[in-house]
């Protein structure tokens, strides 16, 4: 038995007993002679009367003990549900296996999570309500593979895996031929049998398109401009808000500079909107979450340094239609993030150490539409590697990475 328990069972016993003898004296039951006085009072007849009310006593006491030791369990309830972990912060649920690529929620109760396994073969775990599946894939991933998830249904998920697309439908998942010379790079469902499609090829196949059944509808590319090795854009990252379609592209360099711009899609043009990630002179930098919340706000929040082996720091930067883009700041160096209703933002962190300062352990946390922060109780470990939150609601799902141990977090909004 736990100290706590013991203490705990000893204060009910106190209690049990002093309730007891309460009971008996309001009955009268009680009559105590001090010692060595000699009985007395009206209809007294003797030892044998006092011995006759001590039996009742004790034997009415003895009841009443039992009575009130019966009830004592309900008074417990409230101390053990005082006990339980925040439920306003986020809990583990289960270690996952493998590394975390990528990770999807495509209707209430639905998630879906990609990792590269043993032998680095790709392994998605389905959580559809109460139960747990597992769907090995027949394709082995690189660390440095891009993975992406997204679905608008329970039977409607699509995966982009080291450059091949696949589609689940309800029941198994079916790879997807694509265009002769051409990877996928970037995929966004839409409800219904669409789907957007990034393609990586050459100067006539690089784009986005709609998949509708087998047939690929182009939308084009941004312009090459005078890029000595066109095309010189790919798209990496897709995203639609209030049925307007944006694109996260990557620019092609002949240096080892590398650079990711956003651009919107609108009567059959893509137009740049704001450089959302670059890495070279001087300058590195981790995109941990691009997100757009509606048509006229954007918000990237990672984290960056001055080079390579320095301190990292928080890095946030936003657009609107109105103003165009501008930094903002944040209190997280952002390792994933995803968005809530009513444009909402529920981030999780990574450890950093900024210049002349000490190290920063991660936390959880929330930024609303305005700027405004507040932390979330739970612990992130080293980094947040993925997070997704269910359609329609504020619950919320990450994985989080502690040394080499990958654990699944839950919060209820």
């Amino acid at each position: 038995m736990s100290t706590s328990r013991s203490r705990r069972r000893a204060r009910t016993l106190h209690r049990t007993v002093v309730s007891a003898a309460a009971i008996a004296t309001t009955a009268g039951l009680l009559a105590v002679t001090p010692a060595g006085a000699a009985p007395s009072g009206p209809g007294h007849t003797g030892r044998s009367a006092t011995a006759k009310a001590e039996k009742v006593t004790a034997k009415t006491a003895k009841k009443a003990v039992k009575k009130v030791t019966k009830k004592a369990p309900a008074k417990k309830a409230p101390a053990k549900k005082a006990a339980r972990p925040d439920a306003a912060g986020f809990t583990p649920v289960r270690t996952l296996t493998g590394d975390v690529m990528a990770m999807t929620s495509t209707a209430k109760g639905q998630l879906w999570i990609a990792a590269r396994g043993a032998d680095d073969k790709l392994v998605l775990q389905h959580k559809d309500g109460a139960r747990w599946r597992t769907h090995r894939m027949p394709m082995q991933v690189s660390p440095h593979d891009d993975v992406e998830l997204h679905g608008s249904a329970r039977g409607d998920v699509w995966m982009v895996a080291a450059g091949t697309l696949w589609h689940y439908t309800g029941s198994r998942w079916q790879k997807v031929s694509l265009p002769a010379g051409t990877t996928a790079t970037a995929v966004y469902d839409v409800a219904g049998r669409d789907a957007y499609v990034g393609l990586r090829g050459d100067v006539r196949t690089t784009g986005v398109y709609t998949l509708r059944g087998s047939r690929w509808i182009s939308h084009g590319r941004p312009d090459d401009g005078d890029h000595p090795y066109p095309p010189a854009w790919h798209p990496t990252d897709l995203r639609v808000a209030d049925g307007k379609l944006f694109g996260n592209w990557m620019g092609r360099s002949s240096s080892a500079a590398q650079w990711q711009n956003s651009f919107a899609y609108e009567g059959g043009t893509w137009t740049n909107l704001f450089q959302t990630h670059f890495i070279g002179g001087g300058s590195y930098a981790t995109l941990g979450a691009w997100l757009v919340p509606d048509a006229t706000t954007q918000i990237v929040m990672g984290s960056g340094s001055s080079s390579s082996d320095m301190p990292w720091y928080p890095t946030c930067t936003m657009w609107t239609k109105a103003e165009g883009e501008k930094s903002c700041t944040s209190q997280w160096a952002t390792g994933a993030a995803a968005l809530l209703r009513g444009g909402r933002v529920v981030v999780g962190g990574m450890d950093y150490q900024h210049p002349a300062q000490s190290k920063v352990e991660a936390t959880f946390g929330i930024r609303t539409r305005d700027g405004g922060e507040r932390l979330i109780s739970g612990d992130p470990g080293d980094r947040t590697v993925a997070m997704a939150v269910e359609p329609g609601t504020d619950i919320a799902w990450a994985a989080t990475r502690t040394g080499s141990v990958t654990t699944l977090q839950n919060w209820k909004g």
